[in-house]
């Protein structure tokens, strides 16, 4: 790896910038082999577990929670006509008055 320098404003001195860990590497543990409770076979490595996964029908739930939000965040969303949504609009605020809700703070005299 390069090294690289940079030179203190007051002193003028050049000190090399220790780099630290790229943003890819962080979280990321080295991998314990395991036995399947499946299958009983050994996964030693992401590779393998892609694969015992795939083979076996074994999903993550996170991996299905992040699909589910972004085919939510893609899905065009049903507004409806104008006159439909006007409509919506005033069935809304009829349940709201017909319900004694007030906005009004109501003082006891």
């Amino acid at each position: 790896m390069k090294k690289t320098y940079r030179q203190n404003g007051e002193t003028g001195k050049l000190h090399e910038v220790v780099r630290g860990h790229r943003k890819e590497n962080v979280g990321y543990d080295s991998f314990e082999p395991f036995v399947s409770c499946v299958d009983g076979s050994r996964i030693r490595n992401r590779g393998e577990l892609a694969e015992h996964n795939l083979r076996h029908g074994v999903t993550n739930d996170i991996d299905s929670l992040r699909e589910k939000g972004q085919r939510e965040m893609n899905r065009k969303p049903n507004t409806g006509t104008k006159k439909e949504r006007v409509a919506a609009i005033v069935d809304a605020m009829e349940r709201v008055q017909s319900s004694g809700f007030s906005r009004r703070i109501q003082y006891d005299d």
